[in-house]
Order: structure tokens, then C-alpha cells, then sequence
């Protein structure tokens, strides 16, 4: 509790299956703290004061049972050191456009969701390493994914994926993970 306010040094906080209702309070007050899993606890709701932790790199919000998202929390859009970002398992059906804004992400995990496309915001995203997209309900890859230049490993298993455009399939056949 307030006794883990004096861990100044402390880095990253793995919260992950606790069966945490709520976030304690005190979080926002590790000043150092640059990774935070809070994945896997049944939540009622996400604190606007998460967007308060300017230092986080990486933050993983997946399978928060009962809070299940449909749209990406605005708050995100103040963490602007985010790295790594894992939005798995809700029932997001697109993305914001702010999201553009992140460009310290390298890493963005969306699988099991609700996405039928890949959102146009992903197009203005090109300092994107990885994305992945499992397990949603994704017909087409739209060919604007091939143009992202850092784009190093896309995920897709599991989508309904009619046919992959050739600038994709070329992707896969220099290298890259499709």
C-alpha cells in the first residue's frame, strides 16, 4: 500500500491476475515506474490518472475481465514514451486517430478483438516494428501495411484473410513476419 511509495528506484510492476477490482491509488506516485502490467484482473474501470505516468515505456491493459474495452482510452493519448503498448482481448472494432501521436511505439498487441480491417490510423504509424492482429475478424490487408518501413513482424493467424495484397506477400518473401 502507501509503504510501496518508497521504492523510488522501482522500474516496472508486474499487477498481472491479482484479482485487483480497482488500481490502488498510489500508483501514479512511483515516479520511476516505466512498465506496468495491470492484464488478466477483473477491473471495473481504468483510472484517468494512468495517463498521469509520463514515464511509462510499456503498458499492458489485455484481459481485464469485466472492463472489456470498445474503444481505445483517451488518457492513452498523454503517454507519449509508450513503447510498448498490448490491448488484447476487448472488443475493439478501430482505433483513434491521436494514436498517430505515440511515435515511441515499436509494439502494438491488439489480438482477440473485434477489428473486421485494419484501422487507418495503422497507415500513419510508420515507426511500427510489430503489430499484431490475431484472432480478430479480418478479411483484407489493406496495402498500405506493406509501406510501413520498420513494420518487421505483423501477426494475422486466425483472421478470415481472403487474399494478402503482393506488396504484403513481398514483404514475407524478404524477411519479414507476416
Amino acid at each position: 500500500p502507501e509503504a510501496m511509495l518508497r521504492l523510488e528506484r522501482l522500474h516496472a510492476l508486474k499487477l498481472w491476475d491479482h484479482r485487483l477490482a480497482a488500481l490502488p491509488e498510489w500508483l501514479p506516485g512511483l515516479a520511476s515506474l516505466t512498465e506496468l502490467d495491470i492484464s488478466a484482473n477483473p477491473l471495473a474501470t481504468l483510472p484517468d490518472w494512468l495517463g498521469r505516468m509520463q514515464n511509462l515505456t510499456s503498458l499492458d491493459m489485455s484481459n481485464l475481465h469485466g472492463y472489456e474495452l470498445k474503444e481505445a482510452p483517451g488518457w492513452l493519448a498523454e503517454l507519449r514514451g509508450l513503447f510498448y503498448l498490448n490491448l488484447s482481448r476487448h472488443r475493439l472494432a478501430d482505433l483513434p486517430g491521436w494514436l498517430a501521436g505515440l511515435q515511441g511505439m515499436r509494439m502494438l498487441s491488439l489480438l482477440d478483438n473485434r477489428f473486421t480491417t485494419i484501422p487507418a490510423v495503422m497507415a500513419d504509424m510508420s515507426w511500427l516494428e510489430k503489430l499484431y492482429f490475431q484472432n480478430n475478424a479480418i478479411k483484407v490487408i489493406p496495402e498500405e501495411i506493406a509501406a510501413l518501413p520498420r513494420l518487421r513482424d505483423l501477426r494475422l493467424g486466425g483472421n478470415p484473410i481472403e487474399e494478402p495484397p503482393p506488396e504484403v506477400v513481398g514483404k514475407m518473401e524478404s524477411g519479414q513476419s507476416v
